[in-house]
């Protein structure tokens, strides 16, 4: 899928912060992405004490045909803020273990963290369940 590298940035840069230190538990120490066939990529961070959930609109259609999901390391996310340009779209794509973002001359190829996120639908109350794009 293709995404606004604005939105893709300041996305990151938002729940960068709720990313844990602490490596005892190494789906925590990454960003969740949830990409599905709605029009929207979820990322959602938490170190247990606060939890960070963003939405950012795609550009065009899912190519993975599927919902998809995936947690990628904070080292990872510090080198995607670090190369993305906010004029950059960035393409985003997967095989098994590894996942790809690509913007114009580079390419990030890194490996998924393996576990299952907690949910974050779940942890956010009822009354804010229904997400809402500014």
């Amino acid at each position: 899928c293709y995404l606004k590298g604005v939105d893709l940035k300041n996305a990151l840069n938002q729940v960068l912060p709720a990313v844990s230190d602490d490596d005892s538990k190494p789906i925590l120490c990454g960003v969740n992405f949830i990409i599905s066939d709605d029009n929207y990529v979820e990322l959602c961070a938490t170190n247990r004490y606060k939890l960070v959930w963003k939405l950012i609109l795609k550009e065009g259609d899912n190519d993975f045909g599927e919902n998809y999901e995936f947690i990628i390391h904070k080292d990872i996310v510090k080198e995607l803020l670090r190369i993305i340009n906010e004029d950059d779209t960035v393409y985003v794509s997967y095989n098994k273990n590894l996942v790809r973002f690509e913007v114009p001359g580079v390419s990030i190829i890194a490996r998924i963290i393996d576990g299952k996120f907690p949910d974050c639908r779940s942890l956010i109350a009822k009354a804010f369940s229904k997400p809402k794009l500014f």
